[in-house]
């Protein structure tokens, strides 16, 4: 099989047209139609159904594409990859990550200073979307993994703690044991799927009345700054705040446990170039921000 022919069918239905194709992969018209044209022939099969609006595939092109897109992708990424180094590297990168997860930001802005020509797409959700219907490269999780049918990349797991300024507690005092915590303005994480929060500390499991919940580091931890409550976050969102003194630890005799961290990408799919460097890069950025 003419595997540049391939590519230019591959162009076509992405494109939604033959003309968009050709000015998409740089190749005239006439040349990318007629390539198509005989890699038909070659497989005695109708691939796409041409008017004036545009291509359609016909069943054994959806087949056909369906079979060749990732391979073909591949194929085009390494060919890229020997032709630069890893800085020059090019391409596209899509996200899901949780919602309210907006401190992964400062990762992928250092991720794209290293590597600037490659393109980030972030789609923050609670939604478990599916990797390969939403074209999702790797997806964060946070917690236990429920499915198997993916590929995980472990990272460090995230710590969790109490905290609030020296101001509250100056105000309203500190909470000496789990039950004190009752008597306190208390704000966490919401969770979207309708499970209650639930706080371990030590080896009690505590039920916290929150006056913010909210699925939202940022606005969590402002609403921490502004005084208005104790809250429970990862340690790398409140660790600048606790080196500055901006925050202390409330209960810090009673650990929480970790909560395990991973990306992961659908188990079909071999790894791309770009993302090998990134999975590698977010290890070496958590490594350096614990």
């Amino acid at each position: 099989m003419d595997l540049n022919a391939l590519r230019m069918f591959i162009a076509a239905v992405q494109s939604g047209s033959l003309s968009a194709a050709a000015e998409k992969i740089e190749v005239p018209l006439p040349t990318l139609s007629r390539r198509i044209s005989e890699l038909e022939q070659s497989l005695n099969s109708q691939l796409l159904i041409r008017s004036k609006r545009g291509v359609k595939l016909t069943t054994m092109g959806q087949r056909l594409f369906d079979q060749s897109l990732y391979p073909i992708e591949s194929l085009l990424e390494a060919e890229r990859t020997v032709r630069s180094d890893m800085r020059h590297m090019h391409g596209r990168l899509r996200l899901s990550l949780p919602d309210g997860f907006e401190f992964w930001g400062k990762l992928i802005i250092d991720f794209q200073r290293r590597y600037p020509h490659i393109q980030i797409s972030c789609q923050y959700t609670d939604i478990r979307l599916d990797l390969i219907e939403e074209d999702i490269d790797v997806a964060l999780r946070i917690g236990d993994l429920v499915t198997d049918k993916v590929i995980a990349k472990r990272h460090a797991p995230l710590q969790r703690l109490l905290v609030a300024t020296p101001a509250f507690v100056q105000a309203f005092g500190e909470p000496q044991s789990i039950e004190e915590l009752d008597n306190f303005a208390l704000a966490g994480w919401y969770f979207t799927h309708g499970s209650a929060t639930k706080w371990q500390l030590g080896n009690r499991i505590y039920t916290p009345k929150l006056k913010l919940s909210a699925n939202s580091f940022r606005q969590l931890l402002d609403y921490t700054l502004a005084d208005m409550a104790i809250c429970e976050m990862p340690e790398f969102v409140a660790k600048p705040h606790l080196d500055k003194g901006e925050l202390r630890p409330i209960l810090p005799r009673l650990s929480m446990p970790e909560l395990p961290v991973h990306q992961i990408y659908a188990a079909h799919r071999h790894p791309s170039a770009i993302l090998r460097v990134y999975l590698d890069f977010c290890d070496m950025w958590l490594a350096q921000h614990k």
